[in-house]
């Protein structure tokens, strides 16, 4: 299993997230809803990424990466398009 990481992202809290209309947690619990996952530990093995990781994205840390984006289009069929509407990108 190959888990994804973004270590070129500052790790201290980004200032445009706290005041940022998205909700980067509505779609991480958008994903547990679709593919049927009661946890973000499972949702993190589903999207190949550390439990860290998402716990990072919940508490406005870190951005959904690229590479989750794909993880996200290729798991759900969501057009790309309408994932980066999602999250403000």
């Amino acid at each position: 299993m190959v888990l994804h990481t973004d270590s070129h992202i500052n790790s201290s809290v980004n200032p445009n997230l706290e005041c940022e209309a998205y909700d980067l947690n509505s779609i991480l619990d958008f994903m547990k809803i679709e593919l049927g996952v009661e946890t973000d530990k499972k949702l993190s093995f589903v999207l190949q990424v550390y439990i860290s990781m998402i716990s990072k994205i919940r508490n406005k840390r870190r951005l959904i990466s690229p590479d989750m984006v794909t993880s996200i289009h290729d798991l759900t069929g969501m057009s790309i398009k309408k994932i980066k509407r999602k999250i403000g990108l």
